[in-house]
């Protein structure tokens, strides 16, 4: 089978002394009706490998310069990390595949769902088909986050769910969101907000390596040149250099900090959903958990029930006694301003995406493109 001449080539069964010089002879044939063709293999029905088999391997590495083989089982994988060859070829491993038929949601967002498995462990499944390489990225992130002391769940598994979706296996003990807990326990919706802003502020004291994330202030960037002719170019400018002008620093951003992405687990929290890790100044952070409690809900107050399970009352007042907590040396009046800061990157953000996935929500769009000309006309800088 031949695609963007990348030829999968399936091994099958055990590959030993007895068969190896027929099957690369075989392979040798397949190249040459195929010039110009990356060779990887398929290993879905490789049972065992020799050393006679590896020399083949060997020697179409050498031949094309890299080689991947794919879908190998448990058995097979410990055959080639002993040997060294995970270290020189792109290995993968085979996906389980697994049912979501009696699993609990217990979370929801944007790009995926969270399902509890069993009492140990939870699913992220994606919504996206082709997620796979954003599963790999955001568990290099997941892992990159824990090296540097976030509390963070690490995927020890990826998997097929309901023979469609891919996911993400975490080992999380008897947790439950933020947002559960405090549908569950109104009275104590204080007590999470304390420990949410607790663990952001351990989040925004941890220093990134700019190498390692991408730049928030950037991609912000990339949303506003997204918006550019529909709002006002004077607004469009204003916004602009008040989005060059948020200092640069090198703090660690979630991208996504909300209820839904806070788990519990024995008392303490630990955050997921790390695909959208970056670095930049704080401001950037607030403006998008202020779309998650409010700005979604700018038309339609049902909206946050839908996605984090909360009452907009609810939501609105968990936003503010966490920017009360988070600026808790502050006057009111400094932390509205903040809000007012906060809401209009998240608008930038939410303009964009409601022309690109509802562009007949039209009630929304003037919403945000009547918030964003007053605060470009009434800010002169978006951060603090």
């Amino acid at each position: 089978m031949s695609e963007e001449k990348v030829l999968t080539y399936k091994l099958s069964g055990r590959v030993e002394s007895t068969n190896a010089a027929d099957i690369e002879k075989d392979i040798d044939l397949t190249i040459e009706k195929n010039p110009g063709c990356i060779l990887r293999f398929d290993a879905s029905e490789l049972n065992y490998i020799s050393s006679a088999g590896l020399r083949i391997l060997l020697k179409v590495r050498k031949n094309q310069g890299s080689l991947s083989i794919f879908n190998l089982s448990n058995d097979v994988y410990d055959i080639l990390e002993m040997t060294g060859f995970t270290e020189m070829l792109d290995v993968e491993r085979a996906y389980k595949k697994i049912s979501l038929k009696n699993c609990k949601k217990i979370g929801q967002g944007s790009n995926g769902a969270v399902y509890r498995l069993d009492p140990e462990t939870v699913i992220k499944v994606y919504f996206d088909p082709d997620s796979l390489p954003a599963i790999k990225r955001e568990r290099e992130l997941a892992k990159y986050a824990l090296i540097k002391g976030i509390p963070t769940a690490i995927s020890f598994e990826v998997v097929i769910a309901d023979e469609k979706m891919y996911g993400s296996v975490f080992e999380l003990l008897d947790t439950d969101s933020v947002s559960r807990l405090i549908i569950k326990k109104p009275s104590d919706l204080d007590a999470y907000a304390a420990m949410s802003m607790d663990l952001l502020k351990k989040i925004h004291s941890t220093e990134a390596d700019p190498s390692k994330l991408p730049d928030t202030r950037e991609r912000t960037l990339g949303w506003l040149s997204d918006i550019k002719g529909r709002i006002s170019d004077g607004a469009y400018k204003k916004l602009e250099t008040m989005v060059k002008a948020v200092p640069d620093t090198k703090t660690i951003i979630h991208g996504d900090f909300h209820t839904n992405n806070i788990m519990v687990q024995k008392g303490e929290p630990i955050l997921i959903d790390m695909d959208t890790l970056s670095y930049g100044h704080p401001i950037f952070e607030l403006g998008s958990s202020f779309l998650a409690y409010k700005g979604f809900s700018t038309v339609d107050k049902n909206v946050v029930k839908q996605f984090l399970g909360l009452d907009y009352d609810v939501a609105v007042e968990f936003w503010n006694k966490s920017l009360r907590l988070y600026f808790n040396k502050l006057s009111e009046k400094e932390i509205e301003l903040i809000d007012k800061k906060a809401a209009t990157l998240g608008y930038i953000r939410l303009l964009r995406r409601t022309y690109r996935r509802d562009a007949k929500n039209t009630a929304l769009i003037e919403a945000c493109k009547n918030f964003l000309e007053e605060a470009a006309a009434s800010l002169d800088n978006l951060y603090f």
